[in-house]
């Protein structure tokens, strides 16, 4: 019996002593995780915010395109047509950018990478490069948008029968 209880002492000093060593292990803690966690989804947010701001846009591109387009068909002997068609195409490949974007988001949620098994450092990778692809199509909204819209002010100005 003294046997018995001295192992069981020699366990229970063993497991104190484990337990109050680092993690070697090589494998986050609860904490690292949640804080990981954590930064990723603000990260995860930071994206959310750029995609809130012009998604939007949408249909105000949506208009132009359709107000450039009727324009277009209205004056095909103009010398404006190439710079239409160029504002059009330029609408027209914003809208696919977002599309595309939007149809690939969900593959990249921090959640859905930490089930795959990414690691937090791959996670931020992959958070940034979408950030930095959100932003590109904004940016393409954006300028797309104001070149489209200065073009019908421009069109319909040059149109209009006070001159």
């Amino acid at each position: 019996m003294m046997r018995f209880t001295c192992l069981l002492f020699a366990a229970l000093i063993l497991g104190i002593v484990t337990s109050c060593q680092p993690n070697t292990s090589g494998r986050p803690d609860k904490n690292t995780i949640a804080s990981e966690a954590n930064t990723e989804n603000e990260v995860f947010k930071n994206i959310m915010v750029v995609h809130d701001e012009v998604m939007p846009k949408m249909a105000d591109l949506n208009r132009v395109k359709r107000n450039l387009k009727d324009w277009l068909t209205s004056n095909d002997n103009h010398p404006e047509l190439e710079r239409v068609s160029s504002a059009i195409q330029s609408i027209e490949t914003a809208e696919a950018g977002m599309m595309d974007w939007m149809r690939g988001i969900s593959e990249h949620r921090p959640e859905t990478l930490r089930e795959a098994g990414k690691s937090h450092e791959e996670i931020i990778t992959v958070l940034d490069e979408e950030l930095a692809a959100i932003e590109k199509v904004r940016d393409d909204m954006l300028s797309s948008l104001t070149t489209g819209r200065q073009l019908l002010d421009q069109l319909t100005e040059n149109d209009s029968p006070n001159q």
